[in-house]
C-alpha cells in the first residue's frame, strides 16, 4: 500500500472532493477526507473551520502540487468548466476556491490593523494621560 500524504486541506468538502476527482484524472492516486477507506470525520457539515484534506500518494505529491498550483495560477481559464476533462476539471476548481471576481488583496497595512490596534491604543493611553496630567498641574 502507498503512503500517502495531504496534499491540500479545503473549507469545503465538495471542494475537496472536486479537487481530489481532478487529481485522479491526471492519473494520480488521491481522495478527499479524513482516512483512507473514505470515511467522513464525525463533525457537523455546518463547522467551516474544519479543514477536509485531499491525500495523494507520496510518490505522486510533486506533480499533485504542481497542479494544484496551476489551477490557482489560472493555468486552465481558458477551458469549459461544465466538461468532464482534465481541463473542465481544473476550470471547476479554480472557480471553486477562487476569490470573487473583482478581488482585490487588502493592503498589508489592513491585514495587520488588529494588530497595530494593541500598541496604537496604549500609545494613545499614555499620550492622554501625560496631557491630562500636564493640564492638571498648571
Amino acid at each position: 500500500m502507498a503512503k500517502m500524504v495531504q496534499v491540500a486541506g479545503f473549507a469545503e468538502r465538495h471542494e475537496a472532493e472536486l479537487a481530489a476527482y481532478f487529481l485522479q484524472r491526471h492519473s494520480l492516486n488521491a481522495f478527499a477526507g479524513a482516512s483512507y477507506h473514505g470515511e467522513v470525520e464525525a463533525t457537523s457539515t455546518h463547522s467551516g473551520h474544519m479543514e477536509c484534506p485531499v491525500w495523494v500518494s507520496a510518490s505522486d505529491y510533486p506533480e499533485a502540487v504542481e497542479l494544484l498550483k496551476k489551477v490557482t495560477n489560472g493555468g486552465f481559464a481558458d477551458a469549459d468548466p461544465n466538461k468532464d476533462s482534465r481541463e473542465g476539471l481544473g476550470a471547476a476548481l479554480a472557480l471553486a476556491i477562487a476569490p470573487e471576481p473583482g478581488y482585490r488583496r487588502p493592503h498589508p497595512l489592513v491585514l495587520w490593523a488588529p494588530i497595530l490596534c494593541v500598541p496604537a491604543l496604549a500609545v494613545l493611553g499614555f499620550l492622554v494621560k501625560l496631557l491630562w496630567t500636564a493640564l492638571a498641574s498648571q
